[in-house]
């Protein structure tokens, strides 16, 4: 995206890691930032309404995955079918690999 070869524009980071690269990577680039995490939810419920709701708030069209490595909530999976991409660090390297 900062280099110009992605026509997208980053609405939001949410990570359940107050430490991820991510999150310091959106407070630089004044990009609104979340840390949302299941334990300090009452329930599953309100856990994954707060992550759809902020996604929503943000106007999100499309979820990209990096380096998440926790279930999907099915209603996320709903809310987003076919605009969710997971961009594993594994997964990038080998495409790196194979398109250079």
């Amino acid at each position: 995206i900062q280099e110009g070869k992605l026509r997208a524009d980053m609405n939001v980071v949410i990570s359940n890691n107050p430490k991820a690269g991510a999150i310091a990577f959106a407070q630089q680039n004044d990009i609104p930032a979340f840390v949302i995490n299941k334990k300090d939810f009452s329930s599953r419920d309100a856990f994954v309404e707060n992550m759809l709701s902020t996604l929503e708030q943000h106007d999100v069209n499309m979820v990209v995955l990096a380096g998440y490595m926790k279930k999907i909530p099915p209603e996320m999976i709903v809310r987003f079918r076919n605009h969710i991409l997971n961009i594993h660090r594994r997964i990038v390297d080998f495409i790196k690999r194979f398109y250079t």
